[in-house]
């Protein structure tokens, strides 16, 4: 699978799962009202967090960066596996 050894389409499919992911995670928990809702958003680390009173996101870069990086060698992985099993199954079939 030769999509997979160019790293600009790793970089991007990394991307794209990190965002996917961080809106599966949205778990809304049942607050009273008038009481601070923060939520965290990010799958496995939280880079995202929403605060209910001033209404407003903030950004943890780190958290961003791990997951990238995660997703990041996933992909890189199943690259690396695919091609190896390529080159495996032509050399059964020559």
């Amino acid at each position: 699978m030769r999509l997979l050894n160019n790293k600009k389409v790793i970089s991007g499919l990394s991307l794209i799962a990190v965002i996917i992911l961080t809106l599966l995670d949205y778990n809304p928990t049942n607050v009273s009202p008038g009481e601070l809702e923060i939520f965290h958003l990010g799958f496995p680390t939280d880079w995202l967090r929403f605060n209910s009173e001033f209404r407003g996101f903030s950004f943890n870069f780190i958290g961003l960066a791990v997951n990238f990086c995660l997703f990041y060698f996933i992909f890189w992985i199943i690259g690396k596996m695919t091609i190896k099993s390529t080159k495996y199954k032509k050399e059964l079939n020559s």
